[in-house]
């Protein structure tokens, strides 16, 4: 499903690392373009949910991870549950931020991800996308992001808040207070009970989130592992050695990095039972 309902919006390519990565039209023409900006967030029963305006929102954002490789750019991932975002959360009173997690951050429904994430998976500062804290619910989010070159200066100020469950029915992801930021933003942020349509006309149009009253409709197909080896039709290149950019390379002063990362190791003590953090590739 992902290799046939994608290629319209971007191009496969097959790496030695990741396997097949899909990376969008927009990441391709643009290295400023980044994963969870082009939307906005609503807090739900599940917690909170990305409300994408791509077409390709409704895989990309709540089935698999984001990375981001040097000379290539941000690329997908693919993976099999639905959630309603994959990301990792820092917060102070000022700002609110979030990360993609990377491919590397397998969910494991007994340990979950939690405030360990940045540590765990090598999240580095520019990864992050922040917020001022009062206009969290903007209905775009993209216009009210702040410089990526403040970012250093932000992570060191504030605490991982990461918070990925699973409830029994689906996978939870809580991060900053929902009843804080409400009292604190400048415009309402919505609190909406999910129903996934499992079932999707994909013939007719691409699927979108549909908002009715109280109530959001997500598009969210039930996606089962391939039985067979399966391959995207078209692949674009092959990249037989690609560097990850974990968002350490724009820090130009070693010394702030180092504190920084002390910092970042200092918020949180890894589990005993912490997920495996390699990734393996679909065979």
């Amino acid at each position: 499903m992902f290799f046939t309902r994608l290629e319209r919006y971007g191009a496969w390519r097959e790496t030695s690392d990741y396997g097949y990565v899909w990376q969008p039209n927009e990441a391709a023409r643009s290295r400023t373009w980044r994963p969870y900006t082009n939307g906005r967030w609503v807090y739900t029963d599940v917690g909170w949910t990305w409300v994408s305006e791509e077409p390709f929102g409704w895989a990309t954002y709540h089935y698999g991870r984001w990375v981001r490789l040097r000379h290539i750019g941000w690329v997908w991932t693919a993976d099999i549950e639905w959630a309603p975002a994959w990301v990792s959360w820092r917060k102070n009173d000022d700002y609110i931020g979030w990360a993609p997690l990377p491919p590397e951050a397998h969910f494991d429904r007994r340990a979950g991800i939690r405030n360990w994430a940045d540590n765990y998976y090598d999240i580095g500062p520019d990864q992050y996308c922040f917020v001022p804290a009062t206009q969290f619910g903007a209905q775009r989010v993209l216009p009210t992001i702040v410089s990526a070159e403040r970012n250093l200066s932000i992570v060191s100020q504030t605490t991982n808040v990461t918070n990925i469950t699973y409830n029994n029915t689906s996978i939870v992801n809580q991060g900053p207070d929902y009843y804080e930021l409400r009292a604190r933003t400048q415009q309402p942020i919505e609190h909406l009970r999910v129903v996934r349509r499992t079932i999707l006309n994909f013939l007719a149009e691409d699927p979108r989130v549909v908002i009715k009253g109280e109530v959001i409709e997500m598009p969210a197909p039930i996606i089962a592992k391939a039985r067979t080896a399966e391959r995207p039709r078209r692949i674009k290149e092959s990249v037989a050695h690609a560097t990850v950019d974990r968002g350490w390379e724009m820090v130009v002063d070693p010394e702030a990095a180092e504190k920084v990362r002390a910092k970042i190791k200092s918020e949180s003590a890894l589990p005993e039972d912490a997920p495996p953090r390699t990734f393996v590739k679909s065979e």
